[in-house]
């Protein structure tokens, strides 16, 4: 068991672990030992998100607990004796919460009895919170049977650290929420149809979609961390004044009502991408990185990938229909898309017109209105890695 000297050290890298400085199963064998405990785990009794679950543990079987409280709710029972819902930086003894006669009733308690002490020792809430109750668990406590002065012992170390570890929870959790963001974002941008570069409110190069990574090849444009910069002098001037005026708008709370627009041409002799900077709401402070402009390039040249598969799941075209349709889309005449599948132009025509009833439209340019229009252009398959 651990004295005050080594509980504030502990409390400190606690603290560091909420940031991933700390392995988790390293740090709670630390707080297990500290409090006089020899087995531990943190479990997730009651979540909006997913099924309870521990999450991880020292000395015990994650799985056999994960098991245990999916099936019998163990920690919301126990819970249950208090009358009321446990706070965060509560802890209690499971005497406290319970008898032997009790516990001994219980459906759950062949699962604990199969080990040592495991039935008896403490629990701490760290969080309660509408969204879950996450609960450490100790078990096993060292010395067995337990003396009055260790059981005094423990409940000021408990008391001490209870406050910091539901602080440092509450860091965890909010920290890997903003991870989550993070990847939300990127899996959104990257379903949309164009290539986009987000900046930060510094200039740096906050996030970039896939379709961007796969367009940006050095052919006008060049990406570095640092920003997205044209090849041509001129260019890259009016791209970087341009980035800049909505950034700097941005962090003043002021949202240009207007986009930006600059063309880049390309070396390669490929008509000239089109680059519109458009502003994104500023955050209600000015610190901190934060999203502040994106870049969406245009590649005229560029025909959409899209999926014979997704078009007849979409407007349940037959293979042959969703051919013509998407080569409609594409700007081709009905004797290239012919020619292309082998087919006579007569049988294109015939193609074309069931996908007009189909689609319920009469025209070309109406059906590849609906085409451009539709989800078919969203890369829902796409790798959602970006800076």
């Amino acid at each position: 068991m651990g004295d005050f000297e080594t509980l504030d050290i502990l409390i400190e890298d606690i603290y560091a672990g909420a940031f991933g400085k700390l392995t988790s199963t390293g740090l709670l064998e630390r707080i297990a030992c500290c409090l006089g405990y020899s087995a531990a785990g943190i479990v997730t009794a009651r979540s909006m998100f997913s099924e309870p679950v521990c999450s991880f543990g020292w000395n015990i079987d994650i799985r056999k607990w994960t098991r245990a409280e999916r099936q019998f709710g163990i920690q919301a029972n126990l819970a249950a004796r208090l009358g009321r819902p446990m706070l965060a930086g509560e802890f209690a003894f499971r005497d406290e919460l319970m008898s032997d006669e009790e516990l001994q009733a219980q459906p759950w308690f062949p699962l604990l009895a199969a080990e040592p002490a495991m039935q008896d020792g403490m629990r701490i809430c760290l969080e309660n919170s509408p969204e879950r109750s996450i609960f450490a668990v100790f078990r096993n406590p060292v010395p067995w049977p337990e003396q009055p002065e260790d059981r005094a012992q423990r409940t000021r170390l408990a008391a001490r650290l209870a406050p910091h570890w539901v602080r440092a929870t509450h860091l965890y959790l909010q920290i890997d929420l903003v991870d989550v963001l993070r990847r939300a974002y990127a899996e959104a941008a990257n379903m949309v149809p164009y290539a986009m570069v987000v900046f930060d409110n510094g200039g740096d190069v906050f996030l970039v979609n896939a379709k961007a990574q796969r367009l940006i090849t050095g052919d006008g444009l060049i990406l570095r961390r640092h920003g997205l910069h044209a090849l041509e002098d001129t260019e890259n001037q009016a791209l970087q004044d341009a980035i800049s005026a909505v950034i700097e708008a941005n962090l003043h709370h002021r949202p240009h009502k207007h986009s930006k627009d600059v063309v880049v041409s390309r070396p390669s002799g490929r008509r000239a991408y089109q680059v519109i900077v458009k502003p994104l709401s500023p955050g209600r402070f000015g610190d901190g990185r934060r999203p502040a402009a994106a870049a969406v390039i245009v590649d005229p040249d560029e025909e959409f990938i899209v999926t014979l598969e997704r078009c007849q799941e979409i407007f349940g075209f037959t293979r042959a229909e969703a051919q013509v349709a998407l080569g409609i889309m594409q700007g081709r005449s009905l004797e290239q898309i012919a020619e292309t599948h082998g087919n006579t132009v007569i049988t294109a025509r015939n193609l074309l017109k069931r996908a007009f009833n189909k689609a319920g439209v009469k025209r070309q340019n109406e059906l590849t209105r609906l085409l451009l229009n539709s989800p078919l252009l969203f890369d829902l398959d796409s790798d959602t890695s970006g800076m």
